[in-house]
């Protein structure tokens, strides 16, 4: 099974991305969301996902190659995924 990432600023997306599979799934939450365009090339994009609340909050331009996702899509992924692991640092 997949991990599931849950990522919640820069330190812990750094923290993340020496831990994780490419197949892990990873979601960008809170402040991390400054790091979804920013740290494109580090990301795999296509298992990458952007709360959508949280990057509209902090006024972000949606770009075409980041994926939106609702707080009901989150669940849905952590229905799918197994462990949880959350990244604050």
């Amino acid at each position: 099974m997949k991990t599931l990432h849950l990522v919640f600023n820069g330190s812990g997306l750094r923290s993340c991305q020496n831990l994780k599979r490419s197949e892990d799934i990873t979601v960008l939450l809170g402040d991390g969301t400054y790091h979804s365009e920013s740290d494109q090339e580090d990301l795999e994009i296509e298992n990458t996902f952007t709360l959508e609340e949280d990057y509209s909050a902090r006024g972000l331009n949606k770009s075409k190659a980041i994926n939106l996702i609702s707080y009901d899509e989150i669940v849905e992924l952590c229905v799918r995924c197994s462990p949880i692991v959350s990244w604050h640092e």
